[in-house]
């Protein structure tokens, strides 16, 4: 299982594994923080935002920065369409990208030829269409 990241609400990036309780809280379980005790298990946990949560690809980029669900990154083929901006989603049981703003183009992640310039969560601005007209 691979880990997911998510946002605190005081704007700080977690990293661990991913739980929702039931009143509806969403939690990440710091991967390292799992401690013995007498009576069983100590975890050490952050509540998130549940529209931030993401999980880890297991790639990194051409940088060596973790790829996660969520980040946008910036693709360089040096020719042709697959050059430019892209969000990195879960789709049809992979991760794949989705070039922005035209989520109709999707490929899997080719990992030596992007960078993560930001995520969809902090960074809306890098996924929003100028209208020039």
């Amino acid at each position: 299982m691979r880990p997911y990241r998510g946002l605190t609400k005081e704007g700080k990036w977690v990293y661990g594994w991913y739980c929702e309780i039931i009143d509806g809280k969403s939690l990440i379980i710091r991967d390292k923080s799992i401690l013995t005790h007498p009576r069983g298990f100590i975890y050490d946990f952050d509540e998130v935002i549940p529209k931030t949560v993401g999980q880890f690809t297991g790639l990194k980029d051409k940088n060596g920065t973790e790829i996660y669900e969520g980040d946008i990154v910036k693709a360089d083929w040096r020719t042709g369409w697959r050059t430019g901006k892209w969000e990195i989603v879960f789709s049809d049981g992979g991760f794949m990208m989705n070039i922005i703003p035209d989520a109709h183009a999707q490929i899997f992640i080719q990992n030596e030829f992007v960078e993560v310039i930001g995520n969809i969560h902090q960074n809306p601005e890098l996924i929003e269409v100028k209208d020039n007209g």
